[in-house]
Order: C-alpha cells, then sequence, then structure tokens
C-alpha cells in the first residue's frame, strides 16, 4: 500500500457522518486505504463505521483513550505503507488533494513532511485559523502561521502555492510523512540547542542591556515590549 490514511478518532460519530463517504470516494483509483484509530468512544462511532462501510473501513479499537500523539503511534504501528496521512475526522477533502501530496513526497525523498493548505469550513476563500498554510519558528521558539496572525486570518489567493516547501511546522489536521527505513527507529530528541552555541545553558549577555542571560539574544525584560508590539489588531 501507498498510503494509509489514519483518523485518529474518540466521540466523533457526526463528523465521521458528514465527511468520511467523501474521503472514501476522494482516493478511488489510488493505492491507498482509509483506516479508523478509535480511542475508546461511547458514542456510537465504531458501530457506524462497521454498519455503513460494510468493511471497506478497518476500525483500530483501543481499549482506553490514548489521546492524540500515542493514539496514532500504536495505529501506525500495525500498519504498512509507504506513506503514513493523519487526517482529523472533521476535514472535508476536495479534488486532487491526495495525489498533490504523494507527488510532492515522491518529488523530495529527503522530506520529513508535508501537508496541504487548509481553508475555513465555514468561509471557503479564507485560511482556517489551527492549520493555514504551514508555518515558521523563529530562533526564540515563536511560530508564525502562514496565512494567519493570531485570530486574523488571510483570504486564500494564491500567495502561499509559488512557496511550497520550507516550512518548520505542518498542522495536524491533515500532514503526511514518510515510513521509516526498514530497521531504523525514532531517536530520542535532544534538548533544543539555540544558534551558535554549543551548550544551551551558557550563560551570556543580553545584547540589548548587558544583563547577563542565558542562551542568546534579548533577556525577558527587554523582549516584553516587542512581544507587546507584535500582539497587534489590523485597522478595521
Amino acid at each position: 500500500m501507498k498510503t494509509a490514511v489514519v483518523i485518529l478518532n474518540w466521540n466523533g460519530e457526526k463528523h465521521l457522518k458528514r465527511f468520511l463517504a467523501p474521503l472514501l470516494h476522494s482516493i478511488k483509483g489510488y493505492d491507498a486505504e482509509v483506516t479508523i484509530a478509535d480511542n475508546n468512544s461511547i458514542d456510537g462511532s465504531v458501530r457506524y463505521v462497521e454498519n455503513c462501510f460494510e468493511g471497506r473501513v478497518p476500525v483500530l479499537c483501543f481499549p482506553k483513550n490514548y489521546g492524540f500523539a500515542e493514539g496514532y503511534n500504536r495505529a501506525l504501528a500495525t500498519l504498512q505503507a509507504k506513506y503514513y496521512l493523519l487526517l482529523n475526522s472533521d476535514v472535508l477533502v476536495e479534488g486532487d488533494w491526495l495525489y498533490a501530496l504523494e507527488e510532492w513526497m515522491d518529488l523530495h525523498e529527503d522530506c520529513a513532511a508535508c501537508g496541504p493548505k487548509i481553508l475555513s469550513y465555514q468561509e471557503r476563500d479564507r485560511f482556517e485559523y489551527a492549520g493555514a498554510a504551514g508555518g515558521l519558528i523563529d530562533d526564540y521558539g515563536y511560530t508564525f502561521c502562514r496565512g494567519r496572525i493570531l485570530q486574523y486570518t488571510e483570504k486564500d489567493e494564491g500567495q502561499y502555492e509559488l512557496s511550497a516547501g520550507g516550512r518548520n511546522w505542518r498542522a495536524g489536521a491533515s500532514v503526511m510523512s514518510p515510513a521509516a527505513p526498514s530497521g531504523t527507529s525514532a531517536a530520542a530528541p535532544s534538548p533544543r540547542t539555540p544558534p551558535g552555541n554549543s551548550n544551551s545553558t551558557t550563560a551570556t549577555t543580553c545584547s540589548r542591556c548587558g544583563k547577563t542571560k542565558p542562551a542568546h539574544g534579548l533577556c525577558c525584560t527587554c523582549m516584553r515590549p516587542f512581544l507587546n508590539w507584535w500582539i497587534w489588531k489590523p485597522a478595521e
């Protein structure tokens, strides 16, 4: 199987009733399969899938709610595919969405993950708040979303379609990742080391006031005015 589409579900029957059938229709002709990983739902989700899709959608039933990360990890451990696509149960897919993701991964073997633009279900011409068009992470660990500034979202006018790649993060609502090479395992993440420092705990001085502080850049006192300036509201 080329792509395993996995939906982690917990009491999401109403979303499955609305979005699962269009998803299955969209992957016809692809070497792909949709699997529901259920985190011990009590709302009839499992019964709905088993009764309405007659074995076309495998369901993994967990004995308890393992949460987002462990739930997906347990599900992926049971599947074999070239690519894994994690998809929220409340996402409506349209057009050749899967083809675009598979093509990107096929052409970029060094890519760790990719994802589509995510638009609002209520306002189809605007980016969705949580995912938008992916984003960046600065040296201080602050995340910036392409297509959104705080609670204000942009209208999708194709402004990010010519700048694919290079994002530091993708939204978990829809993200594709390749399977780990055979015989390898994920290493434990090392502590984050700021650029230019071999030891993240090394004391240095604030570049603005000269006070001793860890890492690099500005101390918290000097950084605060800039943070207050960044939390802004566009003119009406």
